[in-house]
Order: C-alpha cells, then sequence, then structure tokens
C-alpha cells in the first residue's frame, strides 16, 4: 500500500455495504483494504476520497505512480484515477508538461483510444481520470504462454491500427505500443491506453538503459533518431507477432541486449515457428517489423488495408477447415433439427396419445376427456353417483399395477426408456379415467422422456397432467404433487421448492421427491446433490407403496455410475498430467460404452481436455524439434564462424579466391537451411570483393591511375595477380604486391573505376560491390555510404544490401 500512503487523500471513516445496506465503520483497516460486511460478508473496500472522486480499489501502479477504480461522485460513473506519485510533483515543469500532454490525449474521442476524461491536480499531486476499461489486458492473454487465435490476434491488431490512425490525425504519437497498453472492453473490443503519456515513463538518471519497452522499441528510437507513426507501427507489429509466436520476435538478458539482437537480424518468419497461419499475415507482420521505418507501411490506412486483407482470408481459412466445417453443420443440426424434432416430437406424442384415449373408450358412445379441468380450491362435495374429475386417491396401484412399474423400472435400469414408457402406457389405458394411478404414470412416463432427453415427449405428458380436473376434496389433492414434480423435472423451480410442497404429504412422497430430485440433479451435472438424493431414497423403504421404491436399483444403478465417473475422472486426469495419452484415450472409450444417458454429455469435457494435451504434446513435440533445428542452427553459424575467422589474413591481403575456395570446403557439413543461406551470403561477399580485384585489374591496363595518397610513390600503370606496377619516373617501374596495397588505395580505385560505368544497373552492382569490400574490411561508415547510394538509385536493392550487409542501411 506505498502507493496508498503517496496521496494525499482523505479517509472514508464509514461506507454502506453494497450487499446488505448496513452501514460499516471502515477505520480498523488501512485505506483501500477490503472489509467483510459482519451481516452479509460482502467485501467491500475502505475508500479515499480525492475532491469529487472516491478511489475505491487499487488496480496497478508503476514507476510514475498508481491507477485506482474510482467513482465520481458528479456523475455517478465508475472511473479510472492515475494519481502520479507524491515524489514526482515535486518537479513544477515536469508536472506542467505531463498535464499538457494529457490535455491533448483528452482532445483524442474514438472507439480504440481509452477516453481521456479530465486532468488536474489535488494537493499539488497531478491525476488523470479515464474511461474504465475493465475486459482485460493484452498482456494478460500473452503471458498464458500459448499463441494466439490467428482471427483473434487480427482483430485487436486492426483496433489498435484504428486508435492510432485517429491519433496521428491530429498529432499525436503514441510512443510505447506494448501489451500491457493494449485494454479490452466488455466485448473484447481493443483499445489503446496511455496516449501522451509514454514520454513520462521515469528513468534513473544514471540509467544505461534505452528508453521504452525493449521487446518493442523500434531500431531508430533505440539509436535516439526521430521518430514518427511508424516507430508505433513497428512496436505493433513486435506486439502481434508475440500474440501469433508466442514470444517476443528478438530477446535478451537486457534491454540493450533485445535492441542489439534488433540491430544485427531480422526477426524469425512468423511461420517459421508456426507454420499454421496464414502468408498474408505473416507478411503483414514482417513488413511492420522492418528495421527501415521506409519499408514499412507508409500510413496506417495502407496498413488497416492489408490487415482487413489479411483477416478476411483467416477468417475464410477458419471457416473452411474441418473443425469450422464441424461446428458449421453442428449449428446447422441445433437451429434446424432441433425445432422439427420438437414439431415432430410433440406431433407424434399427440397422435399417439388420440389413438390410446379413442382404444379406451371405444364402448362408449358418449365422448368424454380422460382428465377434466382443475378444482383448484375445494367446495361441498357433488351428490353421490355425480362425482367428476381425478379421484384423490393417495395410493391408487394393486398389486399387478405395482408389478407392471416394477417391469418400467427393470427397462428403465437397462436404458430401454421406450420400452418402459410403453410398458407404462399400457397401464395407463386398463386404468378408469378418473384413477388417480394415471396422474402417477404419467409422471413416470414423464421421467423416461427426462432420461432418454426427449424433452417435446415429456412435455405432452405435463400439460395432460396441468389440465386434469380434480375431485373435489376438503384435503389437498395429490395431483397438486404431480404437477409440481413434472414441472420441477422440467426445470421449473429447484430443490426447496420440491420438498416444500414434498413435506405436505406423507414421508413416502418425500421419498419419491428425493429419486427425483437425484434424476434431475444428475441430468444437471450436480453430481454431489445427485448423490445425496439418491443416497437418501435407496435408505428409505417401507413396506406400504411399494410402488414408491421401485426405482431402487435404477437409483443404485445411478450412483455406481456417478462413483465410476469419478474414478474415470481422477484417473483420466492423472493419466493426462503423466502424459499417457493413449491410456487417457482408452479410458474415454471404455467409458462411452459404459455411463448411461445422464452422464454421457460429461465425456464432452474430458474429450477437449484430451485434445488439448494433445495439441500441447504437439506442440512440446514441435518445441523439440525446433530446439533441435535451432541447435543445428548454431552449429551452422559457428562453423560458419570459424571459417570466417581463419580467412581474416586471406582477406586482409585480397586473396579472396583463396578464401571463397576455403569456404567452399565446409559446404557439405551444414545441415540447416539458414545455415546454408549464410553460406551464400558470405560467399556471394568473397566473389563480390574479387570481381572488384578483376575490375580493378582490367581497368587499370586501359586507363592507368593516379593514387591521391602518396604512398603509391606514382601512377600505377599495370596490374596483375601478383600486384600493381607503380611507375617511379626515371627510376622505372616497381611491383607493389597486393598484401601492401593500402585499402585506402583500393576503395579509391574501386570507386573511380566503377564510377566509368555507363550502364545504371550495372554500376549500381559494382558500387554495391564496393560497399561489401568496405563492410567485410569494416569500413562500415563507408560501406553505409556506397549501400545508400545504391539504394536511391533503385529502391529494389534494398533486399540484396540487407541480406549481404544486415543493419548497414540503419547505420548511417
Amino acid at each position: 500500500m506505498d502507493d496508498v500512503l503517496e496521496i494525499d487523500a482523505e479517509r472514508v471513516d464509514k461506507i454502506v455495504c453494497r450487499g446488505c445496506g448496513a452501514v460499516l465503520d471502515t477505520r480498523p483497516v488501512r485505506p483501500l483494504e477490503k472489509i467483510a460486511c459482519p451481516k452479509c460478508g460482502t467485501g467491500n473496500y475502505a475508500p479515499l476520497r480525492m475532491g469529487n472522486f472516491l478511489l475505491l480499489e487499487l488496480l496497478g501502479k508503476g514507476g510514475m505512480g498508481a491507477v485506482y477504480r474510482g467513482l465520481d461522485e458528479t456523475l455517478g460513473r465508475y472511473v479510472a484515477i492515475k494519481v502520479m506519485r507524491r515524489s514526482l510533483a515535486a518537479d513544477r515543469q515536469f508536472v506542467e508538461n505531463f498535464l499538457r500532454e494529457a490535455r491533448a490525449a483528452a482532445a483524442l474521442s474514438h472507439l480504440n483510444v481509452v477516453q481521456v476524461y479530465s486532468c488536474g491536480e489535488w494537493r499539488g499531486q497531478p491525476y488523470i481520470v479515464m474511461e474504465l476499461v475493465d475486459g482485460g489486458r493484452l498482456d494478460e492473454e500473452i503471458s498464458k504462454g500459448e499463441p494466439m487465435d490467428e482471427v483473434r490476434a487480427l482483430e485487436i491488431a486492426l483496433d489498435v491500427a484504428e486508435g492510432l490512425r485517429a491519433a496521428s490525425q491530429i498529432g499525436l504519437v503514441h510512443g510505447d505500443i506494448k501489451p500491457a497498453n493494449i485494454l479490452f472492453d466488455a466485448h473484447g473490443t481493443g483499445k489503446v491506453a496511455d496516449f501522451g503519456l509514454a514520454r513520462f515513463a521515469r528513468r534513473e538518471p544514471d540509467s544505461k538503459e534505452i528508453w521504452g519497452t525493449p521487446y518493442y522499441i523500434a531500431p531508430e528510437k533505440a539509436r535516439g533518431q526521430k521518430t514518427d507513426h511508424r516507430a508505433d507501427i513497428y512496436s505493433l507489429g513486435a506486439t502481434i507477432y508475440h500474440a501469433l509466436g508466442a514470444k517476443p520476435p528478438f530477446e535478451g538478458e537486457t534491454a540493450t541486449d533485445v535492441v542489439l539482437a534488433r540491430l544485427k537480424n531480422p526477426a524469425i518468419g512468423l511461420r517459421v515457428l508456426r507454420p499454421s497461419l496464414q502468408p498474408e499475415t505473416a507478411d503483414v507482420v514482417a513488413r511492420m517489423l522492418e528495421a527501415d521505418p521506409f519499408m514499412r507501411y507508409p500510413t496506417y490506412e495502407s496498413l488497416i488495408a492489408d490487415l482487413r486483407e489479411a483477416l478476411r482470408i483467416a477468417k475464410q481459412q477458419s471457416r473452411g477447415s474441418p473443425a469450422a466445417r464441424r461446428r458449421a453443420r453442428t449449428n446447422m443440426i441445433v437451429a434446424v433439427g432441433i425445432p422439427v424434432m420438437l414439431v415432430l416430437g410433440v406431433s407424434s406424442a399427440v397422435v399417439i396419445s388420440l389413438i390410446q384415449l379413442h382404444r379406451g373408450r371405444k364402448s362408449k358412445p358418449e365422448h368424454k376427456p380422460a382428465v377434466r379441468v382443475v378444482a383448484r380450491h375445494p367446495r361441498a362435495p357433488a351428490p353421490p353417483g355425480k362425482e367428476k374429475g381425478v379421484a384423490a386417491t393417495l395410493d391408487p396401484f394393486s398389486d399387478d399395477a405395482v408389478g407392471t412399474i416394477e417391469e418400467a423400472a427393470t427397462l428403465l435400469l437397462h436404458g430401454k426408456c421406450l420400452a418402459a414408457e410403453e410398458r407404462l402406457q399400457r397401464l395407463y389405458d386398463s386404468l378408469p379415467e378418473t384413477d388417480m394411478g394415471r396422474l402417477w404414470i404419467r409422471l413416470f412416463q414423464t421421467l423416461t422422456c427426462i432420461c432418454d432427453r426427449r424433452q417435446a415427449a415429456a412435455g405432452v405428458y405435463v400439460n395432460e397432467i396441468e389440465r386434469a380436473q380434480l375431485q373435489e376434496t376438503e384435503k389437498r389433492h395429490p395431483a397438486l404433487f404431480v404437477r409440481t414434480a413434472v414441472a420441477y423435472l422440467l426445470g421449473k423451480g429447484n430443490d426447496a421448492w420440491l420438498f416444500v410442497e414434498a413435506s405436505r404429504w406423507p414421508a413416502w412422497i418425500r421419498d419419491l421427491a428425493e429419486f427425483l430430485a437425484g434424476a434431475r440433479n444428475l441430468k444437471n451435472g450436480s453430481l454431489r446433490a445427485a448423490r445425496k438424493h439418491l443416497t437418501n431414497y435407496i435408505r428409505r423403504e417401507h413396506e406400504e407403496h411399494t410402488w414408491v421404491y421401485a426405482w431402487r436399483d435404477v437409483a443404485d444403478e445411478w450412483l455406481g455410475q456417478i462413483a465410476y465417473y469419478e474414478e474415470l475422472q481422477e484417473e483420466f486426469r492423472a493419466s493426462l498430467n503423466a502424459g499417457e495419452l493413449e491410456k487417457a484415450q482408452r479410458l474415454w472409450n471404455a467409458a462411452r460404452q459404459k455411463l448411461g444417458v445422464f452422464l454421457k454429455p460429461f465425456l464432452s469435457g474430458l474429450e477437449d481436455s484430451l485434445q488439448v494435451a494433445r495439441r500441447k504434446h504437439r506442440e512440446e513435440q514441435e518445441k523439440v524439434a525446433l530446439l533441435k533445428r535451432q541447435e543445428q542452427l548454431q552449429a551452422d553459424l559457428d562453423i560458419l564462424d570459424r571459417i570466417r575467422t581463419e580467412n581474416l589474413p586471406l582477406v586482409r591481403s585480397y586473396e579472396y579466391e583463396a578464401a571463397a575456395r576455403r569456404l567452399r570446403q565446409v559446404r557439405d557439413r551444414l545441415r540447416t537451411e539458414e545455415g546454408r543461406a549464410a553460406f551464400k551470403v558470405l560467399l556471394e561477399c568473397y566473389d563480390r570483393m574479387q570481381a572488384v580485384r578483376r575490375m580493378i585489374i582490367s581497368s587499370v591496363r586501359q586507363e592507368p591511375f593516379t593514387a591521391r595518397t602518396a604512398d603509391m610513390k606514382g601512377p600505377i600503370v599495370d596490374a596483375g595477380e601478383d600486384g600493381l606496377l607503380v611507375a617511379v619516373g626515371a627510376y622505372g617501374k616497381f611491383l607493389r604486391q597486393w598484401e601492401k596495397v593500402p585499402l585506402s588505395v583500393l576503395v579509391e580505385m574501386a570507386d573511380y573505376y566503377s564510377g566509368k560505368e555507363g550502364d545504371v544497373s550495372r554500376k549500381a552492382d559494382r558500387r554495391l560491390s564496393v560497399a561489401v569490400l568496405c563492410y567485410m574490411h569494416g569500413w562500415f561508415k563507408a560501406a553505409a555510404r556506397y549501400a545508400s547510394v545504391v539504394a536511391e538509385t533503385d529502391p529494389k536493392w534494398r533486399t540484396t544490401i540487407r541480406r549481404l550487409m544486415p543493419g548497414i542501411l540503419e547505420a548511417r
């Protein structure tokens, strides 16, 4: 809470609990600490008051200060408040600049930018009031260590690019784009935070670290050069690279190491790390990460256009993948099949019900409904012989009827739900129309439909029970419990609601309620509650009302399946943790055969876990392969470094052809494509330097050369493989061997003769060879000067220049 103590804010001694409204004394706790309400247990924070704002909770802190969740009491809205440390507020010039930048940022209003509402000072401490965005941050997503979904990453990149474009239009550059500054609202929309404030990030006076977030800082910024919006484009590219590749584009032990790694080499291609990415996505990110700002996107409009195209292709590919097609088929089945099934199920059930009713009334000339309108309030009994509706018989079943119910229970035990329903239907047809047993049977048929997940068929029985006319009685009619029970089975109310109704009846009805509660909780996946209710049901048995306990074997089987599933789940998780994926697959296959209809849906969760484990296993294998590949690459580079070191004496004596011969001897020892590519680059450098030497030999024979330096003692009139022939007046001529020719003379001659070339393209190629010669001899400034001249001649040379001399264009 050091950040709290640095804020000169007022304590609030009493607050109202947000849970129950009780008044709480906050004095026993420190500011912004949690305090639990003694009445309802709701957690509350002890706030601080800062003018019109209440500081409710510390959200984060950094070098400049802290950010709090706050309440603007004037406008009645929650906000984020960034308060500068008291120690920084002593520098008035710093504070004035800080507030000026905050006011400039407040002028920016865009969907993809965190809005700055206001700023000011409270008792000398500057603060900024901003939009509260609490849907998470990109760095939290990246910290999971998993590559982000391609479509999602491109959507975030597009959101951020839109926000940056809006800022650029009013002259604002962010300066510190990184995952921590990309926030999400409740809908997942990306928003850029801390606009205009990045330059005020605190630095220690003696620090030698490069300012900025090193993983994402643009090279020109690292070199202290002037930057513009293209530096933000680079930082966004590095951020999206990190999200897609699960690693930053460059790494190192210190910030300086990271930046130096960027200056020396380009980033590893995204598709090397993740081959499944679309080429368009990798190309966009690669262009954003160009070391030369002129090679990046020149405007946000061009960047956004390419991001949208990459997003379109990624979405199209995602929809075309096998997994996407499976999801589409599933959605179509859900969207089209279920309504059709409902209609057919309801229609079929109604038709069956009408046929059965017709069979039961063949001998009756007068049409009478099987069940009749409800009488909700008891009235005086009807005259003898005039009773109408279902009788209020509590225990309506004969021994034969109980036997039929037990048969149906046995069929349900073996998973034959339709057969159990039909067996109960035969019993239903055999009972008089006013027999209460008919409603109990409808309850059990509803249960068989629930077990078979046929909600529509169950709805037919529920409607019949609801429409039933009950005989008038002075006591509660048993049908009232049946109505509550079927509604409960179909999802209405909770366990307490069922047992409140069951408590009005004898104990055996409460036992039946335990069985029904076990069935519904099992269906809903509440295994602990299901176990409790089913166990209670099994333990209770009466000699009377045996039909209520006919379902004991079913309950016992369900309890066994719960125990089996829990053991399976534990063994399954242990197998996954141990990496025994094949064993986990065998366990899953066995469970698919053994588990009943209620517990089979749980297998989808296990299957998802298995798929995740398989994916992680593949990724681990890929990481191992990548690590091995990197080791092989490092071995290749070590070979090339050794040969390059061994060739240094040959290079210094201009024996480039001998250096090339020695290099070719190691070609067959290289095992990676990158190593062979580096070999080709080094060989081309040797060949280009040899071409410079040949150009000098052939040119000086046609046109002697007089060096500006006095080291040569006279004009150079001829040249050969042994050296340069120098005229010394009356003394004749003498041979200056190549190893004794100063590099400055060699470069001067190469510059002169390459400038004589009339063809523009050939002239540029020769000047490039001169640049390579300077580069390989360590004359980097001269190399940069020649390389820039070539690049200005035709930008297409930039690719070759970067390949042969990494970072040379940026070194000027």
